[in-house]
């Protein structure tokens, strides 16, 4: 992929205090399965928030565009995240944001600065 650009995503998840270990089960599978067989996975990673309760932010980047994420989607271990989705785990609807970080013009600023 394209190392030079990342494909990111920003998520804030609220988690209904009885799906929390189940969600925590479910999203350390999809990030172990993410880092150890997608060459296009950059980084994944997740924490509680510090003043909300079951309040959860992900970040991940993938190189290669968007096709990055594309191919995440398609795996075995994502279909598992997504059936755990679907059992209605939520308080709150997601917060989702999808950039781009351009590492390129950023290693042209070391260099130059």
């Amino acid at each position: 992929g394209d190392w030079t650009k990342l494909f990111c995503l920003d998520v804030e998840m609220a988690v209904k205090p009885e799906a929390r270990e189940g969600f925590l089960e479910a999203l350390r599978a999809d990030q172990s399965g993410a880092l150890s067989s997608e060459p296009l996975a950059v980084s994944y990673l997740f924490g509680e928030d510090n003043e909300r309760p079951n309040v959860f932010h992900m970040f991940e980047a993938y190189s290669g565009g968007r096709e990055g994420f594309a191919q995440h989607a398609k795996t075995p271990h994502y279909a598992k995240w997504a059936e755990f989705k679907g059992t209605e785990p939520f308080a709150a609807p997601a917060k989702v944001g999808y950039y781009v970080v351009d590492l390129d013009g950023h290693q042209e600023r070391l260099q130059t600065g």
